[in-house]
């Protein structure tokens, strides 16, 4: 659950921030990314992600009118991310890069990535705060134990 609001918020954060421009793009490879994007279903991923957000907030605010909750969810566009992943794309990878991840997503093995990806990025959100759950223990177990050998 935390988790979900941490993505959460820097994904409000990141829709909230005025469109990047994209002069001195190459628009070849600005389509290639677009086209990316689209193929791997990123756009997809995003909404969901802001609905499981939205849903979390309603939990905290329940006397919030559901309409309000549904102007929300008409105002998040997919394609506003999608716009903003562009130049991070392009910082990172060539075009090239980009034209041999078409090219792998284009087949099965890509493809089942495709599909597979969020049940693994949820999983492994989920392990890690249990993870982090366990860590905590251990280290509020050995604050106790220091407090308690410093009292004697």
């Amino acid at each position: 659950m935390r988790s979900v609001v941490v993505i959460g918020f820097f994904i409000i954060s990141a829709l909230l921030t005025p469109d990047i421009t994209h002069a001195g793009f190459n628009s070849e490879k600005r389509e290639d990314i677009k086209r990316l994007l689209v193929l791997t279903d990123s756009g997809k991923m995003s909404v969901e992600v802001m609905k499981r957000v939205v849903f979390s907030y309603q939990q905290t605010a329940p006397e919030v009118p559901e309409n309000f909750w549904e102007r929300i969810g008409e105002e998040i566009e997919k394609d506003t991310y999608m716009d903003m992943l562009i130049p991070i794309y392009d910082k990172y990878l060539t075009h090239e890069d980009i034209k041999a991840l078409l090219e792998f997503y284009s087949t099965d093995t890509g493809k089942k990535i495709i599909v597979v990806q969020p049940k693994i990025v949820k999983e492994s959100i989920e392990a890690g705060e249990v993870w982090g759950d366990k860590i905590s223990d251990i280290i509020k177990q050995k604050l106790s134990q220091a407090e308690e050998h410093k009292e004697k």
